[in-house]
């Protein structure tokens, strides 16, 4: 890996450099037996920096993560590399009781480099290897992938066969033996799974304890996305079928980040292939499990709001900017329906909806809270851009309708709990006495 070349060869000039400088500030001359330090104490740093790179990458394959590899490589490799070049060193300076002081001068600097290798073996190769991710050739060239992953799989579209083994050998892959639990129903997760190898049960425990199987999944398939950007708890039960080991691709946000710093091209295509996989997961669930309109007035319906404001919060969240809500209460609906009817009422609604959105962005939302308070969700907007949209509105409905309205607006800032109950919370802060707020 031309990564780890780099890496490898700092430490191993930073004794060449002092060696250099010592000599230059002790006016030690560059001689026949001098000349020949810079060239033993090379050999010395490569063999110190080649044992701690290779235990290094073992311990970072155990352990998946590169600071519990660190820690261990460096205490696993403290005794024998301290232990030779303590004896080196010693061996060395043994040279500095001779009477020739051609010789005198190579025994101390070799061990002044020896020691300056030790030095930078320990110091400077943790320090580089903490902020560079490595991933070996042999590692990708040696992983197989089944050719029903390489085509079948969402998340590896459009990767080449090479770019989806870069991807996997700078994750995490683990290995469940048959009957063990993946995950919990009920259990809070952040992770997604991608299926390499094995077959896995989604299963639900019923209210009357007995069990439902939903799908069996194989090579190629994923679940758990909700719960990358959603971060609640498991709605299901997911275990190893059948005799062989399943082998899982495990993906969370801090696993994503650490992809797009090493490899920025190959994370682009996976945060669309990310995005698609989540557009389509949330259009199946509002189009089966959740109304997605509400049908008198046209806007989205209060369970898609739900939905959806769980997952803005969590990506307002992320990103560090705050998303506002505005509400609307049409005071005296009632009274309107006994004088107009349900059908000029549905009108009136459908008109002030529009009235909305032509006053809103296109990425803002609006839904039907209940019979007589809608809510806009802005996502993103702070309290500047807030401000300017209340106002345009003030203006628009002062002008334009004869509703009497109850406005009121709330900045969601990165405390605000994202829960249904939260947006009741606030609705309910709606009073029909209050004026304009």
């Amino acid at each position: 890996n031309p990564k780890a070349g780099l890496v490898a060869v700092v430490p191993n000039i930073i004794p060449i450099f002092v060696l250099f400088g010592v000599m230059g500030a002790f006016g030690i001359p560059l001689d026949t037996s001098t000349v020949m330090v810079a060239a033993i104490s090379l050999g010395i740093c490569v063999d110190d920096t080649l044992h701690f790179m290779v235990r290094y990458h073992q311990n970072i394959r155990e352990h998946q993560d590169a600071q519990m590899a660190l820690h261990a490589t460096v205490w696993e490799e403290s005794v024998p590399i301290v232990a030779t070049s303590v004896a080196l060193s010693l061996g060395f300076a043994a040279l500095a009781f001779s009477n020739f002081p051609p010789v005198v001068h190579f025994g101390l600097l070799s061990t002044l480099v020896i020691l300056m290798a030790l030095f930078s073996t320990f110091i400077i190769s943790p320090l580089m290897l903490q902020s560079v991710s490595l991933v070996s050739l042999w590692d990708v060239l040696g992983l197989h992938l089944k050719e029903r992953v390489q085509k079948q799989c969402v998340i590896f579209y459009d990767l080449t066969p090479w770019q989806m083994k870069k991807l996997i050998v700078s994750s995490e892959v683990r290995e469940f033996d048959p009957g063990e639990w993946v995950v919990k129903q009920g259990d809070e997760g952040d992770e997604m799974f991608v299926i390499l190898e094995g077959v896995v049960e989604v299963w639900i425990t019923r209210n009357d304890g007995s069990k439902q199987s939903l799908v069996t999944l194989g090579p190629g398939e994923i679940f758990g996305e909700m719960a990358l950007v959603s971060q609640g708890k498991r709605v299901a039960h997911v275990t190893v079928t059948g005799s062989e080991t399943a082998h899982l691709l495990v993906l969370n946000w801090d696993k994503i980040r650490g992809i797009s710093k090493v490899f920025p091209r190959i994370s682009s295509k996976l945060f669309l292939n990310l995005s698609t996989i989540l557009s389509v997961r949330l259009a199946k669930h509002t189009s089966y499990s959740t109304p997605f309109m509400d049908q008198d007035s046209g806007a989205f319906s209060k369970d898609f709001l739900e939905a959806f404001f769980t997952l803005e919060m969590e990506r307002s969240r992320r990103k560090g900017v705050p998303s506002s809500l505005i509400a609307f209460h049409l005071q005296g609906m009632s009274d309107f329906i006994a004088d107009q009817g349900q059908v000029r009422c549905n009108e009136a609604l459908a008109s002030f909806v529009s009235d909305v959105r032509e006053n809103v962005r296109l990425v803002d939302l609006i839904a039907r809270w209940s019979e007589d308070r809608f809510l806009v969700l802005l996502p993103q907007t702070d309290q500047e851009s807030l401000e300017v949209v209340l106002r345009r509105m003030h203006a628009y409905f002062e002008s334009h309708t004869s509703m009497d309205l109850t406005l009121l607006r709330h900045e969601l800032t990165s405390d605000t709990v994202a829960t249904p109950e939260a947006l009741d919370a606030f609705v309910d802060t709606l009073k029909p006495q209050e004026k304009e707020a």
